[in-house]
């Protein structure tokens, strides 16, 4: 996949432009629209006569600022204001200009201890069907150093779930325009009987494999890894040994379970990684005739 339309959401701090050098890194066509994107939100008090009108000329002053700083020739630069509650109109925006993609920082004015990638990324990343590519702040110095070239290598991650797989072809779009390697890591929890753990790598390894051909057909070099652990620590870790440019993961996978807003596994990775995430809520794909994943299912639940 070529991306073709953006949405880049800003709020005016430094925090919230992380994700802009990271236009440089991400498989644009010719001529692509980036739409960069300012929400102001009206304030329960009233703020006086002419204040949303002086915000909303602030505001398209910034961007048109910001448009002249991005690095990457090729691209058509468009900004876009409103007045209205931020997510619901990030969310509007994104479907109505058709965007395929949107890139945002985790961290901006609107994060806090118990929000730490923001209550704003947090209820896109729970509401919107477009793909959300998030970036740290953390990252920013990092990226900042480093002009380009496209990603290497992306960790895709799943827990052998079908909405968790729903990443797989995002990241193989991708992994062809940038001609990444990828990772494909499935992490088993270290709890049960040993033939119940080593029931679920075997299912794991058929379930990966089954994957890598997929990547295989588009002729993207893939590697197969089952860890036992926690699946954040195993993400992080694998992520950190193998230097990798991206993690892409769905939001509703096995972790969607466990009862928070967008899932802990995310809510982790998002927080610890330091590196982009790449999320997607797309429903998962139908089953095929011959998709042996009732029997994967049924191995993972004997013994223990």
């Amino acid at each position: 996949m070529m991306f073709d339309r953006l949405l880049v959401p800003l709020d005016g701090s430094k925090s919230g432009e992380v994700a802009l050098p990271f236009l440089q890194r991400l498989p644009l066509k010719v001529g692509a629209r980036v739409v960069l994107a300012q929400i102001i939100e009206p304030g329960a008090a009233d703020p006086g006569p002419g204040f949303v009108e002086e915000s909303v000329e602030f505001a398209e002053g910034y961007l048109r600022q910001i448009a002249k700083t991005l690095p990457r020739a090729g691209i058509v630069v468009d900004t876009l204001v409103r007045c209205d509650r931020v997510a619901e109109s990030l969310a509007a925006a994104a479907e109505e200009e058709g965007v395929s993609l949107i890139l945002l920082a985790t961290h901006g004015r609107t994060a806090s201890d118990s929000r730490p990638f923001g209550g704003v990324t947090e209820q896109l990343i729970r509401t919107s069907s477009v793909p959300i590519l998030a970036v740290p702040s953390l990252s920013f110095a990092a990226f900042q150093r480093v002009p380009g070239p496209p990603m290497e290598s992306i960790l895709v991650t799943t827990d052998g779930s079908d909405y968790a797989d729903a990443i797989v072809p995002l990241a193989a779009d991708i992994a062809v325009a940038c001609t990444c390697t990828v990772l494909l890591l499935e992490v088993i929890p270290a709890s049960g009987s040993e033939y119940r753990i080593s029931s679920q790598e075997a299912a794991a390894e058929e379930h990966l494999a089954r994957l890598s051909r997929v990547f295989a057909k588009r002729g993207i070099s893939t590697e197969c890894i089952t860890e036992r652990g926690h699946p954040v620590g195993g993400i992080l870790e694998l992520a950190r040994r193998r230097n990798v440019d991206l993690i892409a993961m769905s939001t509703h996978g096995g972790a969607q379970r466990t009862g928070t807003v967008v899932g802990s596994v995310t809510q982790a990775v998002l927080q610890q990684a330091g590196i982009p995430v790449l999320m997607t809520r797309t429903c998962p794909a139908p089953r095929r005739p011959n998709d042996r994943r009732k029997v994967v299912r049924a191995r993972r639940g004997r013994g223990g």
